[in-house]
């Protein structure tokens, strides 16, 4: 079975290696831009794994996060723009959240993560 992975992220440049590595890999990605348009795509066929990153204007990456394991109990890797972002501490007690990365991306380090845990 192909796993598939969901990515919410405010600029396509941030996380398109990521998605052209995964893709090569023949994981299933889906890409959205809105967290409205992901709680579209949770509805459907769920995925194994999130990966969110960007500020929204309603909300924004972490607590997109919080709200798909509320919703569907989707674990995540969150994206934060910087280290010591202020919200990192509670991120990291979260049971959803299973991995803080932060900009620039290391996207090889994320890669190996991601197919690490779908494995």
């Amino acid at each position: 079975m192909k796993k598939t992975v969901l990515i919410l992220d405010d600029t396509s440049d941030t996380l398109g290696e990521l998605i052209k590595k995964l893709s090569n890999a023949q994981v299933n990605v889906r890409v959205c831009f809105s967290p409205q348009h992901a709680l579209q795509e949770l509805e459907g066929e769920l995925p194994q794994l999130l990966i969110a990153a960007g500020e929204f204007p309603d909300m924004n990456a972490y607590q997109f996060a919080e709200k798909a394991f509320e919703t569907k109990n989707l674990p995540s890797y969150v994206i934060l723009k910087s280290a010591g972002d202020s919200t990192q501490l509670r991120m990291t007690r979260h049971p959803g959240i299973i991995g803080i990365y932060y900009r620039p991306l290391k996207v090889q380090k994320l890669f190996d993560t991601v197919m690490k845990f779908l494995k």
